[in-house]
């Protein structure tokens, strides 16, 4: 080839390399302006939702006070930023939403059958802490355990153990840990105090014999049930009025009750009393005092009443307690129990 046609080849080259490079430096610099554009905007999402955040908790501190909300709040919270904080990276760094779709639903069909009881218990803490649900302090019975509930988690609740030989119940020293997903068992129902309350119903029972005055015991226990009632009255008053606000139902204030009944044994008194579950034995103790003393002082009283009066839970099931083994033990619960 000619020396002067290898000069034209040359500069020819030269152009198109000197466009290739300006093309490359051009679609460069487009790339780096639209990658700092996007890390902007992702950071710019981010701070929008942290800032959500930390003005979420502020205004959760400052205008709600009951703890059990607060932490409800808190922890939907605390979903609500991971969920968005996800859909910004999501958003920001995939563009593939056709393979993303498909990969995303394996995933979830894996994450669902190898998480199953982990995503039940997520699902079950949203009834626990629902408005009639449970809270810390509620005495429940589930699972064929009876305890407090010491704190309730995203996956497990806590209770402190309570057991006894009667209608008394005791802590046993030990914490049961169960998964929020036992509410959704079939066979496994869950028993608790209605919202607000704290009491249940004791019962009296005197079995009569044949051709007595049955009468005369149905007024002496009466009054006598109704003595020791008289004291803790206006605590379980309150504990009404807390229901009624907290269902928006009006109730009527529990009172002691006296019925006769027919047994298998034969006839029997009743007299059904509430009573604080906080000082169960200890009223019961005092009403076991009281029938004592009064069945010593009135002989055609103690004529009447056949074998030794009990005390149990009105809910059927429940143990009873003689009032002889109550007798015995008096000196030693003399003193309420703390």
């Amino acid at each position: 080839m000619p020396l002067g046609q290898e000069l034209l080849v040359i500069d020819q080259t030269r152009a198109n390399f000197q466009q290739w490079r300006r093309s490359i430096l051009e679609e460069m610099k487009s790339t780096l302006r639209a990658l700092a554009t996007r890390v902007f905007g992702i950071a710019l999402a981010l701070y929008a939702v942290f800032g959500l955040s930390e003005v979420w908790r502020r205004l959760t501190f400052r205008y709600i006070h009951d703890a059990r909300r607060r932490r409800q709040f808190l922890v939907m919270r605390r979903i609500v930023v991971g969920f968005l904080v996800g859909v910004v990276l999501l958003m920001g760094f995939v563009s593939e939403f056709n393979s993303l779709a498909t990969f995303a639903g394996f995933v979830t069909a894996g994450i669902a059958v190898g998480l199953q009881g982990v995503l039940l218990s997520i699902a079950a803490y949203f009834f626990v802490v629902g408005r009639y649900g449970i809270r810390v302090g509620d005495r429940i019975s589930v699972a064929g355990v009876t305890g407090d509930v010491i704190d309730i988690g995203l996956v497990r609740m806590y209770l402190m153990e309570l057991a006894g030989t009667g209608i008394d119940l005791d802590p046993t020293g030990r914490v049961v840990v169960l998964s929020n997903s036992v509410l959704f068992q079939a066979g496994t129902p869950l028993f608790k105090q209605i919202p607000g309350t704290e009491y249940a119903w004791h019962e009296v029972v005197a079995s009569l014999n044949p051709g007595t005055n049955y009468k005369l015991v149905q007024d002496k226990f009466s009054i006598a049930v109704n003595a020791v009632y008289e004291k803790y009255r206006v605590e379980i008053e309150n504990k009404v009025g807390g229901i009624e606000r907290r269902l928006e139902v009006q109730l009527r204030a529990p009172v002691p009750e006296a019925k006769l009944q027919f047994s298998d044994a034969g006839l029997e008194f009743v007299v059904r009393y509430p009573v604080d579950i906080r000082r169960a034995s200890e009223i019961d103790d005092h009403v076991t005092r009281s029938v004592l003393d009064l069945l010593d002082k009135e002989a055609e009283l103690k004529g009447a009443v056949a074998g030794t009066p009990k005390i149990r839970a009105a809910i059927k099931g429940l143990r009873t307690t003689n009032f002889a083994a109550a007798a015995i033990s008096l000196p030693i619960s003399s003193q309420p129990r703390p």
